[in-house]
């Protein structure tokens, strides 16, 4: 009895799934693509979210610009954007020029000593291509490079005239 019912169950059953499967796909296709009810990520969806977390993040890097802008003193030894062109300071006998890495002097008119750091390197004298030692002259009109910022400078002896270009510092003793 088994055995007759089996093969009409099996046709039945294909059937049944042939009749469901025109259900099956017109139900795929109940939500809008991009939409919440829809599972898969468009392009269209993809792109409107990057725009605005693009938005985002240029308001707030803008912002912080902004305030780091606005908290620098705008002059010469802390504003690299000014430290790029040649100043003429005028000094006077105790003056310490304190250069940055990468600074830039000339000595125009006075007398100076080089200032060295505390391994006992010197200013860089393109000049010559030599390395000034603390308490060696410095010569007029040589260019001198102030390779790091370790406080390497010139110790004015008497009124003197020097070029400077980058982040530098004036201390009176």
């Amino acid at each position: 009895m088994i055995r007759k019912r089996w093969p009409s169950l099996v046709i039945l059953f294909c059937g049944l799934l042939l009749c469901l499967q025109p259900l099956r796909f017109s139900l795929a296709g109940v939500g809008d693509a991009g939409s919440g009810s829809d599972p898969l990520i468009t392009l269209s969806y993809l792109e409107s979210r990057l725009v605005s977390f693009k938005d985002e993040i240029q308001t707030l890097v803008s912002d912080q610009i902004k305030t780091a802008l606005a908290a620098l003193p705008g002059d010469s030894a802390t504003d690299p954007a000014a430290a790029a062109e040649w100043e003429i300071l005028a000094l006077s006998q105790g003056d310490r020029l304190i250069g940055a890495g990468g600074t830039e002097m000339i000595l125009r008119a006075g007398e100076a000593l080089a200032i060295g750091n505390t391994e006992n390197e010197g200013v860089a004298d393109l000049t010559e291509g030599i390395d000034l030692k603390t308490g060696d002259t410095v010569q007029r009109n040589h260019h001198l490079l102030i390779p790091r910022t370790d406080g390497r400078g010139l110790d004015i002896l008497f009124h003197s005239t020097v070029m400077v270009k980058g982040v530098y510092t004036v201390t009176t003793n």
